[in-house]
C-alpha cells in the first residue's frame, strides 16, 4: 500500500521498477546499468545476470537470488543472498548480511556512491550510517550457521565469499541532477578504501602531469 509520506509509495515504485527493467532488457545489450534513486519498502533481484543495480534506500530488505555476475549497490536494513555466483554487493546496512546456501564467488564491499537526496531518502525510511556491518556476514551452510561475525573459520561454507580488496575499489557516480545536500558517500569510506582511492587519484594526477610536461605533439 502507498504510504502517507510518499503518496506514490512502494506500489508505484515497484511498477516503475518493472517497467524500467522491461525497457532496459529489451535493448539486448550485454550488460545493464539500472539506477533507481528512490525509496523502496523491499526489493528482490531475482535471476538477473551481467547487470549493475543501484538502489535508493530500502526500508526492510534486499533479496538477491539466482543471480550471476551482478553488482548490487544499496542502503538497506538487511541483505540476503542465495544461490548466486560472481556477484558483488556494496551495502550500507545495520544488520549482518545473510548468505544462504548455494552461493559461490560472492564479494562484499563498502557502499560507494551517493546522489543529492540520498540522506533525505535514508531519513524517510529510518536508516542511518551507523552501525554499518557490511563486512561481517552470517553464512548459513547446509548444517546451520557456518560462521558468526568476525569468525576466522576457513570451512568450505565460509569460502563462498570474500571482502573486496582495497586495491580493486573504486567509487560509482550517479549521473542524475536533483535537489538535496548529499555530496559524498554517507558515513564516509572505511580508512583502507579511502587510502586506496587517494593513491589511485595521485597516480592519475602524476600521469597527467607527466604528459603535460612531455609536451607531446597531437
Amino acid at each position: 500500500q502507498d504510504s502517507p509520506e510518499h503518496p506514490h509509495g512502494p506500489t508505484w515504485q515497484c511498477r516503475l521498477f518493472l517497467l524500467l527493467l522491461a525497457a532496459v532488457f529489451a535493448l539486448g545489450t550485454p550488460t545493464h546499468l539500472l539506477i533507481f534513486p528512490a525509496c523502496f519498502r523491499s526489493v528482490s533481484v531475482d535471476k538477473c545476470r551481467d547487470s549493475t543495480v543501484v538502489l535508493g534506500p530500502v526500508q526492510t530488505s534486499v533479496h538477491i537470488h539466482s543471480c550471476q555476475n551482478v553488482r548490487v549497490v544499496c542502503v538497506t536494513n538487511r541483505v540476503v543472498i542465495g544461490a548466486s555466483s560472481r556477484c558483488i554487493i556494496h551495502a550500507l546496512t545495520p544488520t549482518f548480511p545473510l548468505l544462504l546456501p548455494g552461493n559461490s564467488d560472492i564479494t562484499l564491499g563498502p557502499f560507494h556512491t551517493f546522489y543529492p537526496s540520498l540522506e533525505d531518502h535514508m531519513a524517510s525510511v529510518g536508516l542511518a550510517v551507523v552501525p554499518n556491518v557490511w563486512d561481517q556476514p552470517l553464512v548459513l551452510g547446509t548444517e546451520g550457521l557456518a560462521s558468526p561475525p568476525l569468525s576466522s573459520s576457513s570451512s568450505s561454507d565460509t569460502t563462498c565469499y570474500r571482502l573486496l580488496p582495497p586495491s580493486e575499489f573504486h567509487t560509482l557516480a550517479v549521473p542524475f541532477q536533483m535537489e538535496g545536500d548529499t555530496c559524498e558517500v554517507p558515513g564516509g569510506l572505511p580508512p583502507a578504501y579511502q587510502a586506496a582511492l587517494k593513491e589511485k587519484q595521485k597516480r592519475v594526477q602524476n600521469w597527467q602531469k607527466t604528459v603535460m610536461e612531455a609536451r607531446l605533439n597531437k
